[in-house]
């Protein structure tokens, strides 16, 4: 299988005992999805791959759903972090993402840290609500700047791989719209 993690023999066997019972569209390989962490997408896929399905029915896409981290879990990230294990290789064991563990490993950073600092509220993980604020301020600020007059314009140019350098002149936003200096 190219691109993600092998299937398990107990996850073919869900899979065939789903398709025995009868799934065969959207909606049907919800709960397989919650519990391997695989898209519904995929799930049907496979099951086509085993022979138990032929026909191909179009299924709803979006994200897998999100599974929750549990305590068992959490003593495993740390325990494997601590012997060295790499963010990629934590997530292949756990079935999550080697980003997942990353994000997951710095909310148990935060929450030490606020108990060694003796605070009882560990500063959350940033919020999809929050991070839509931030966009909202990013552009309330682009409005901002727009209407004074607007943005510098310069050129850039690239040095190598990663860096970049500006190039004169800079030029102010009033020039650019042919206003007199």
């Amino acid at each position: 299988m190219a691109g993600g993690r092998r299937y398990e023999p107990r996850e073919d066997e869900a899979i065939t005992r789903a398709v025995e019972r009868g799934a065969r569209l959207e909606g049907d390989f919800a709960e397989l999805a919650l519990t391997f962490g695989r898209p519904e997408a995929t799930l049907r896929r496979r099951a086509i791959q085993l022979g138990l399905l032929t026909e191909r029915v179009r299924i709803k896409s979006g994200p897998a759903p999100i599974k929750e981290w549990t305590e068992e879990e959490d003593e495993r990230v740390r325990e494997m972090r601590a012997r060295g294990w790499s963010l990629r290789n934590i997530g292949g064991v756990l079935g999550r993402s080697g980003w997942n563990v990353r994000d997951r490993l710095a909310v148990l950073d935060r929450a030490a840290a606020a108990e060694r600092e003796g605070s009882d509220d560990p500063a959350p993980a940033q919020t999809a609500t929050e991070a839509s604020l931030q966009a909202r301020a990013c552009e309330r600020h682009a409005a901002a700047c727009l209407a004074a007059g607007g943005f510098w314009a310069f050129s850039e140019r690239r040095l190598g791989r990663d860096k970049v350098v500006v190039c004169l002149p800079l030029i102010p936003p009033v020039q650019m719209r042919g206003a007199p200096r």
